[in-house]
């Protein structure tokens, strides 16, 4: 008997999509602070989808069809010039709220000049 694995899952962006960021990752804005965090554009050159333990992913039992869980996104980034940075990785957790990567520099400021407040 075959099995039938099933995963419905549309990630935000793609290859080749230019990003904003906070660079390092993760860096928040800090209320009062001096220096404003400008986004470091960068270009997608790979994906990497994440179910979490590789456990998850025995199966253990007779049965015809398992649903498979995305728990992360793991995008690689090369940035743009003028940066001289070496591509790196960006981890987005599926269940995250608060957005890592956007779209564009305008929703990137708009981000951080809500979690000033």
């Amino acid at each position: 008997m075959a099995i039938r694995f099933s995963l419905e899952f549309t990630a935000p962006f793609t290859v080749g999509d230019t990003v904003y960021l906070a660079y390092p990752p993760n860096q928040k804005a800090v209320t009062g602070a001096v220096r404003e965090i400008r986004p470091l554009e960068a270009t997608i050159c790979a994906i990497s989808i994440g179910f979490g333990k590789p456990e998850e992913l025995t199966i253990k039992q007779p049965t015809d069809s398992y649903q498979v869980v995305v728990k992360q996104i793991t995008y690689t980034l090369d940035p743009a010039a003028p940066h001289q940075f070496a591509a790196f990785t960006v981890n987005c957790p599926v269940s995250e709220t608060t957005p890592i990567l956007f779209a564009t520099e305008q929703a990137f400021a708009q981000q951080e000049t809500t979690s000033k407040h």
